[in-house]
Formats: C-alpha cells, sequence, structure tokens
C-alpha cells in the first residue's frame, strides 16, 4: 500500500503542472472578462478556463477515487476533472500575475483576501483522493499567489483593445505557425516592454530585428524548396533571403499581389532599426515621426498585421505546394 500511495501522489503532482499553453488560453480568457474596463472579481478570472472546459464545480469533500493500485495511470491524468479544475486555476493566476506584472492589469483592492478554494501560500493544494480502503490528500507544494478581491485593466489600456498584443503571448498567438526562434521572439517581446516604458526608439528598433527574424524564420520553413535559399540562410544573408523568400511566395498566385506590401513593410523596418543601430546625422530625419508614443503604437499594431499576413502567405504556399 506504501508504494500505491507514493505512486499515486507522484502521479498527481506530475499531472497538476500546468502547460504555457494554458497559461496563453487563459490570457485571452482573461482579455475578454476585463475588455469592458470595469472592475472583475478574482474568482471568475481564476475560474475562466475550468468554466470554458467545462469542469464541474467542486463538490464539498470531493475526492478522487482510485479501486487500486494498478488503476492510478487511468485515473490521475491531466483530465481527471479534480486535478484539471486546480490546475488550470494555477495556470489562470499565473497569467494574471504575467500581465500584472506588466502593468496590463491592476488590482482594484489592495487588502490581500482568501478567495474560496484558494488556499494560503504556506498551505499548498491538497487533492483528496480515495486509494481502495485508504482516504487521504496529496499536497502539492506549490507557491501560490495571495490574490486581492478584483482586478481590471490598466487605464491606458481600456481604449484601445488593440494594446492587448503589448503582451508577447498575444501579440505572436496568431504567428506561432512561423516557429520564430528564441531571439527573434525576445526581441518582440523587449519591443513591446520598450514601449511600455517609453523607449520608443529602442521599442522600433527592436521591432525592426524582430521584421528580420520573421522573414528567417518564414525561410527555414521552405528552406527544402530552393537549395538557393537553403545556402542564403545557412550564410545568414538576410537581404537574399528575403529576395528568395519573396520570389517563392510570389508562384502562389492567390497571394502575389500582397507579397510587395510586405517587403515594403519589410524595408521600412529595416530602416527604423539601422536608425537606432548606426545613429548619424544624415537623410533619414523624416523617421523620426515613428519614435513617439502615437508613432510606435501604430507601428506596432501595423507589425503583428504584417508577421501575421507573412505567416499566413508562407502557411497558403505550402498549402498550394501539397496539394500539387
Amino acid at each position: 500500500m506504501v508504494q500505491g500511495v507514493h505512486e499515486l501522489e507522484t502521479a498527481v503532482r506530475e499531472a497538476m503542472k500546468f502547460e504555457w499553453s494554458e497559461v496563453v488560453r487563459a490570457k485571452k480568457a482573461i482579455r475578454e472578462i476585463l475588455s469592458d474596463g470595469q472592475p472583475h472579481g478574482v474568482q471568475p478570472i481564476q475560474r475562466c478556463l475550468v468554466e470554458a472546459d467545462g469542469i464541474p464545480a467542486e463538490a464539498h469533500g470531493e475526492k478522487m477515487h482510485v479501486p487500486t493500485r494498478d488503476d492510478i495511470a487511468a485515473v490521475v491524468t491531466k483530465d481527471e476533472p479534480i486535478i484539471a479544475r486546480n490546475r488550470l486555476m494555477l495556470a489562470a493566476s499565473e497569467a494574471l500575475l504575467d500581465l500584472m506584472s506588466q502593468g496590463i492589469v491592476i488590482e482594484v483592492a489592495r487588502s490581500p483576501i482568501q478567495a474560496e478554494g484558494n488556499p494560503s501560500v504556506s498551505d499548498g493544494l491538497r487533492i483528496g483522493y480515495q486509494l481502495g480502503g485508504l482516504s487521504s490528500a496529496v499536497q502539492v507544494n506549490t507557491a501560490l499567489p495571495q490574490l486581492t478581491p478584483a482586478y481590471r485593466l490598466a487605464p491606458r489600456y481600456v481604449q484601445e483593445a488593440a494594446e492587448w498584443f503589448f503582451d508577447v503571448d498575444l501579440f505572436t498567438a496568431d504567428i506561432e505557425q512561423l516557429h520564430m526562434d528564441r531571439r527573434t521572439r525576445r526581441c518582440i517581446a523587449e519591443a513591446l516592454s520598450a514601449f511600455r516604458q517609453g523607449l520608443f526608439l529602442a521599442s522600433a528598433s527592436l521591432i525592426g530585428a524582430a521584421s528580420e527574424g520573421a522573414w528567417y524564420a518564414a525561410g527555414e520553413r521552405l528552406r527544402e524548396h530552393d537549395p538557393r535559399l537553403a545556402k542564403h540562410l545557412d550564410n545568414d544573408d538576410t537581404m537574399r533571403v528575403q529576395k528568395l523568400v519573396g520570389e517563392l511566395l510570389r508562384q502562389n498566385a492567390g497571394i502575389r499581389a500582397s507579397i510587395h506590401e510586405l517587403e515594403a513593410q519589410a524595408a521600412l523596418l529595416r530602416q527604423l532599426r539601422n536608425y537606432g543601430v548606426h545613429p548619424r546625422s544624415d537623410e533619414t530625419d523624416h523617421l523620426e515621426r515613428y519614435f513617439s508614443d502615437s508613432g510606435v503604437l501604430l507601428l506596432l499594431m501595423e507589425s503583428h498585421t504584417y508577421f501575421t499576413r507573412l505567416a499566413d502567405a508562407v502557411e497558403a504556399w505550402l498549402v498550394d505546394q501539397d496539394s500539387e
């Protein structure tokens, strides 16, 4: 029996680990909840994924029922309702705290309280179970946040729904199929962070660097279709990578017209990156208008559309190739 208890408790702790994709889902759900700019209680925020997934509400004294040790693997899974409910509430709390750390969401009340079903940090989480004739609970030692009663969007984010893109997970959610590498994603994250801090030149320069990374990501997805492209990817030849990716994408008549627009936006973002990276007095003073609150706001919104269109163009080209 002792071995069975150890095996069960290990399985519970493993199943309680949330995926970052669940945190991103929670951010999207929290966005919808708080989009009206009004205060909302912490419990609906914590339970946003629980309700979306149709997981039953908590019942008094509920426990997982595991008839025998041999049933542990079948019963103790991420989809088991008690485990799923608690794990998704943890993911939602993580999402909320991440949005708070960026200043996108703020507390309405400062005095911490214990919401029902939200144990203190020291208590951790307890998952009750019935294993054969033994009734007990698993202590899941995880750092639970002390949450306040209610939250709302920070005032500067109420007017512009698009400013929800200033969280990197929400910004990149529509372009995951590009498979951007870690450095490109970091450029986007720090461009958004720089904007929030009023560092407009840094923000524009970093989104320009991310643009180049996006074309490399597009090139990697198309690598096997053109040996010249593979060569230039390996040689880090940015201009030729962009040129050959554009040539390949133009082969699809359905997206041909939009490729010129993507290349024009890439050229602008390259200019903005170079403006910050190579500061000198020259004939680029006309770019100054981009380095302001409203200029970078518009640039980030346009860049999100640009990245999305590039990702969609690559996907459409690959689908077209597969159909031939």
